[in-house]
């Protein structure tokens, strides 16, 4: 593990362009390694958990850290459910659920920013495709007042879905989203939210077909498109 994680910082942390960083294990819970350039005139000691989402909480030893991962990523478990585990493995009298929120809050973070730097999707549907497009939009609100709209969108042919946060459902919002993932010459299934009326004028390149959720056939576009 330790040829993997010096691969990594080499490029990252050099500061002299003329040696490499070594690891170093120390007796430390907190910081169990340490990176130290071998070039006699540098010798800089870095702690690998600065600029990473390690350096959250640089309390908490990085085997708790990693453990909080192990249960959220390969597990699936909510932050309940880990803090449980957490006092059953390390004997503890109680965890503080808002560290692990928190600390989750910034592997999302850290993880979306990585995919919006080094992935760029494909449009939903090219042009002329004539794929069925669902769109629909949710608002969420946080326990602090924060509300933040998502629009999701699904292909009903390919099942690929896409999904944006944003501020508001505003025709400008709702246009550009769409245009940034569906091409025109495609059928764009909406509600009747007046933010989706652009695609109604005739030179919007989209066929539009609207469905009413008070009627209740919302639950056959669901259908419709996942199955």
């Amino acid at each position: 593990m330790g040829k993997r994680i010096i691969k990594y910082i080499n490029p990252i942390f050099q500061n002299c362009n003329v040696g490499k960083i070594c690891l170093k294990k120390q007796d430390n819970l907190i910081n169990p390694y340490l990176g130290k350039c071998n070039y006699y005139k540098c010798k800089r000691n870095i702690y690998l958990r600065i600029g990473t989402i390690f350096e959250y909480n640089n309390k908490t030893p990085a085997s708790v850290l990693f453990y909080i991962l192990k249960q959220w990523l390969i597990e699936c478990y909510n932050s309940q459910k880990i803090a449980k585990n957490l006092i059953e493995k390390y004997s503890l009298e109680t965890v503080n659920i808002k560290f692990i929120n928190s600390f989750l809050h910034s592997c999302r973070e850290a993880i979306a920013m990585y995919i919006r730097t080094n992935y760029k999707l494909d449009p939903l549907a090219n042009r002329n495709d004539n794929h069925h497009i669902c769109i629909d939009e949710s608002l969420f609100s946080h326990s602090d007042g924060i509300q933040i709209w998502v629009v999701g969108m699904i292909n009903a042919e390919t099942k690929e879905i896409r999904l944006e946060m944003v501020d508001n459902r505003n025709a400008n919002t709702l246009k550009n989203i769409i245009e940034k993932h569906v091409l025109p010459g495609n059928i764009v299934v909406s509600d009747s939210c007046a933010g989706y009326s652009f695609l109604d004028n005739i030179n919007s390149g989209y066929v539009h077909h609207i469905y009413n959720h008070g009627r209740g056939n919302f639950g056959y576009v669901l259908c419709y498109s996942f199955y």
